[in-house]
């Protein structure tokens, strides 16, 4: 790829420079889970000059999404998230190469999600699930494969955007989640955080709500058959946006030369 100009990234290329601009565009990026994290996450890869990036969530747009996911309107309801987001993605860069699973990542299909095409495998993976076993596998798989990962811990339950923080996952701290998924590494697959784990975990220094600790079931009749309309907890927009956003930046940051 040659340092062509790019009108679109114009303001991208004067701050990261030639260099690290071509490897975004080389650069195939992995996301699994597009909801109120993932969804943003996204925006900023895309907006940032990834060239290629691969989607993946199995689920459907639903009303209650629309207080804080990116793509979630109204209108959309019932449509599949990779869908939309694809869709998105490629009205703010027609040249950006998409590829969209609307499966739902776990155990029995993670090889197939996590097998890149042979001409362009994945450069960062970026973990925005919500389920917590699913999300160890895909923790546990990407480190075995030493695959870069950047992967969110919880966003539920907080309201200040300015207590959200990235750090190496050994490193985090006054995060329960956090804390716990380490735990969890530690005895299901063995792994050990005595030294940094290099990958970059976005999780808040905020002490979760006392409203959100007892999760509620949903009103919704379009919940009812969801595990996540019985045990989510509340969340806003604005903590989910800068969740997904340092996400982004973490990924690019990983991207450097």
């Amino acid at each position: 790829m040659t340092s062509s100009f790019h009108p679109c990234f114009e303001y991208t290329q004067k701050l990261l420079g030639n260099l690290h601009f071509q490897h975004l565009q080389k650069a195939h990026v992995l996301v699994v889970g597009l909801g109120g994290v993932g969804s943003y996450a996204v925006e900023g890869l895309v907006r940032s000059g990834v060239g290629r990036l691969t989607l993946v969530d199995f689920d459907k747009l639903s009303a209650s999404n629309v207080n804080r996911q990116l793509h979630a309107m109204p209108h959309l309801v019932a449509r599949p998230k990779v869908d939309l987001m694809s869709e998105r993605c490629l009205a703010i860069c027609p040249s950006v190469q998409l590829r969209g699973l609307c499966i739902r990542y776990q155990p029995d299909n993670a090889e197939a999600i996590l097998q890149a095409p042979a001409e362009a495998p994945y450069s960062v993976v970026v973990d925005a699930i919500d389920d917590t076993q699913n999300k160890l596998h895909l923790i546990h798989s990407c480190m075995q494969r030493k695959l870069p990962l950047v992967s969110a811990m919880g966003a539920a339950g907080r309201l200040n955007p300015s207590a959200i923080r990235v750090d190496d996952l050994a490193d985090t701290k006054m995060d329960p989640f956090a804390k716990n998924i380490r735990r969890q590494l530690r005895r299901k697959y063995g792994w050990s955080f005595s030294s940094p784990s290099n990958i970059s975990a976005v999780y808040s220094t905020e002490t979760r709500s006392p409203l959100s600790l007892s999760p509620r079931a949903s009103v919704l009749e379009e919940n009812q058959d969801s595990p996540h309309g019985h045990k989510t907890l509340g969340s806003v927009v604005f903590v989910t946006a800068v969740f997904g956003m340092h996400a982004a930046a973490a990924a690019v940051a990983k991207l450097a030369p």
